[in-house]
C-alpha cells in the first residue's frame, strides 16, 4: 500500500517504505519477514536507475549490507557517486523504469 499511490499521499519508493517499515519494526512486523523483503529489494537494485528526492538522476551501484536502503547512487549528471547514508537530506524518490 506504501509503494501505490493514494487519493490522500504519493506513493513512496520501496526504499523510503523500508526506511519506515524498519523505524516503525518493533512490535509491528515479523522481523525475519522483514529481513527476508531489504533482501529481495537488495538484489533487485543494484543497476537500477532512480530520481533522488533533489530531483537529480542517478543508477544504485552499491549497496552496503548494513544500510539496504542507503545505497550509493552514481549521478547522470556529473558522474559523482552519493553515499545516502552519509546524505541524511537525500533519499531514492522513485524508481525509473
Amino acid at each position: 500500500a506504501m509503494t501505490c499511490e493514494r487519493p490522500h499521499r504519493a506513493k513512496l519508493s520501496p526504499f523510503q517504505t523500508l526506511e519506515i517499515m524498519k523505524e516503525e519494526q518493533f512490535g509491528c512486523y515479523d522481523l525475519v519477514a522483514l529481513e527476508t523483503l531489504s533482501k529481495a529489494v537488495v538484489r533487485l537494485s543494484v543497476g537500477t536507475k532512480v530520481r533522488l528526492t533533489n530531483h537529480q538522476l542517478g543508477e544504485i551501484i552499491f549497496i552496503p549490507p548494513h544500510k539496504p536502503t542507503k545505497p550509493l547512487v552514481r549521478l547522470e549528471n556529473n558522474g559523482g557517486i552519493v553515499a545516502l547514508a552519509e546524505r541524511s537530506d537525500l533519499a531514492i524518490e522513485t524508481i525509473l523504469t
